[in-house]
């Protein structure tokens, strides 16, 4: 499975192979899957996780439900360091190694647990936006408030010539199916 590694030697993150295991329970017979991060972290003792299914910068829910894994000790992540730059802060403190792993989202408590899956580009958007957000409520704001001017400055679009119809852009427009943004058309 592809994933997302923020490394803690180099400034530039990586696309990475993660091995993921599945095995099922014994009582319930309900399949589940784990990520071999291990790797990753050695010699940074045992990584934490953290789950996130809302990218608070671009007010919207994410495409798949991202696992954030992270080191508790070590030194300060160089990689998200460099991202940030040119950013206000204050950030995360984020140690060592961090890894981010894509799944669909769980449909109910054990009975669809969700599933690995390689991070697609949006994924990796999310990342760095849940990486320079988590712990900076105000750096998530100001984000959000320059998100929503740029989206009230939109030109109107031209009616084509000829119809008698003109159309409406909505200072911040409704959202349809997969993200497409709804135009009406008056006339």
């Amino acid at each position: 499975m592809l994933g997302v590694l923020f490394p803690a030697d180099t400034i530039k993150p990586e696309l990475v192979w993660v091995s993921v295991s599945g095995f099922a329970d014994e009582d319930t017979g309900i399949s589940f899957q784990e990520a071999e991060v291990g790797p990753f972290f050695a010699g940074v003792g045992t990584p934490q996780s953290l789950h996130s299914e809302r990218n608070r910068v671009r007010n919207r829910d994410t495409c798949s439900m991202l696992e954030v894994w992270h080191a508790v000790t070590g030194p300060a992540n160089p990689c998200i360091q460099s991202i940030a730059t040119g950013f206000e802060g204050p950030f995360h403190d984020w140690k060592g190694p961090v890894l981010v792993l894509a799944m669909t989202r769980p449909t109910g408590f054990m009975v669809d647990p969700g599933a690995y899956r390689d991070a697609q580009l949006r994924d990796f958007r999310d990342a760095i936006d849940f990486v320079l957000d988590y712990g900076n409520d105000s750096h998530g704001q100001r984000l959000r408030e320059v998100l929503e001017t740029l989206g009230t400055t939109r030109a109107e679009p031209e009616a084509p010539s000829g119809t008698g119809e003109s159309s409406t852009v909505h200072p911040e427009p409704p959202v349809g199916k997969e993200g497409t943004v709804i135009i009406e058309m008056e006339g």
